[in-house]
């Protein structure tokens, strides 16, 4: 699968990772991918907005790293 986070993402703790991940999922559940808000999935998880930038780069690569993450979970 295509990598869609940086390599920053990489080096926060699991616990960080997995409550930007589930608030974006959570985020994007509710309207899709036009209705999510970066800004409410930084509140969520408890990061700011310029930290998810660092992690994924764009609000695109966030979602798809949250459908990356949802396949994982499938396999």
């Amino acid at each position: 699968m295509a990598k869609y986070h940086n390599e920053t993402f990489e080096r926060i703790p699991e616990e960080k990772r997995r409550a930007v991940l589930d608030a974006a999922a959570e985020e994007f559940s509710v309207g899709g991918f036009a209705a999510g808000n970066i800004n409410t999935i930084a509140a969520r998880a408890g990061v700011s907005v310029g930290s998810l930038y660092k992690y994924f780069g764009s609000k695109e690569n966030c979602f798809l790293a949250v459908l990356e993450d949802g396949f994982r979970d499938l396999e």
